[in-house]
């Protein structure tokens, strides 16, 4: 999964728009570097390696809440998952990890693609999350992040047939995402969450 504000739009074939913006671009951004203008904190990403033994978990407070606000990422990816197979928002928890831009898209977008007779199988692949940005001391903390998305995997299929989905041959299947995350009194929630079309990861 990926957006844009273009994320809300939706294609004619019922297909986010952003499985397709990469059309006419040559994937060989996929052998591409992480984002150079990563500077803080990184964190593997839960789905990108195995947990870290706990001697190694960050015990400095600020370090703690930059793992958290990535995991919960990692948890908003499993819900929108959740959403895309089913065609239904409902039913999932999403709202325990996003807001604003964040969840009114998937709102809007699902039942559009279950309409259109499409659902989603498969995993988002998330790497590479770092805090490119933090203001943790703030009565709203928050976090900007920089991921590496891969959508390879994740697959459009006819709800009917079962088969895949025409998509461009040439999508761009990994793309740097940057998201902001906010502290609120029941924990992290994305915010917004926006793929950068130029930026091939």
């Amino acid at each position: 999964m990926a957006r844009l504000d273009q994320l809300g739009r939706f294609s004619s074939r019922g297909v986010p728009v952003f499985l397709a913006l990469c059309a006419g671009l040559i994937s060989a951004c996929t052998t591409a570097g992480p984002p150079q203008d990563a500077k803080q904190t990184s964190v593997p990403s839960p789905r990108a390696s195995a947990a870290s033994p706990s001697s190694d978990k960050p015990t400095d407070p600020a370090e703690v809440a930059k793992a958290e606000a990535i995991a919960t990422y990692v948890k908003y990816w499993d819900e929108m998952e959740k959403s895309y197979a089913t065609g239904r928002v409902e039913g999932t928890d999403i709202k325990k990890f996003a807001a604003g831009a964040a969840l009114a898209r998937p709102e809007a977008e699902v039942p559009k693609i279950a309409k259109a007779g499409r659902a989603f199988t498969g995993e988002v692949g998330i790497s590479t999350s770092t805090v490119t940005k933090a203001d943790l001391d703030r009565e709203v903390p928050s976090v900007t992040l920089s991921s590496c998305i891969d959508v390879t995997k994740w697959i459009p299929l006819d709800r009917k047939s079962g088969q895949p989905a025409a998509l461009p041959s040439e999508r761009l299947t990994r793309f740097v995402a940057l998201t902001t995350l906010e502290k609120w009194p029941d924990g992290w929630k994305v915010l917004t969450d926006e793929p950068q079309t130029g930026r091939p990861c």
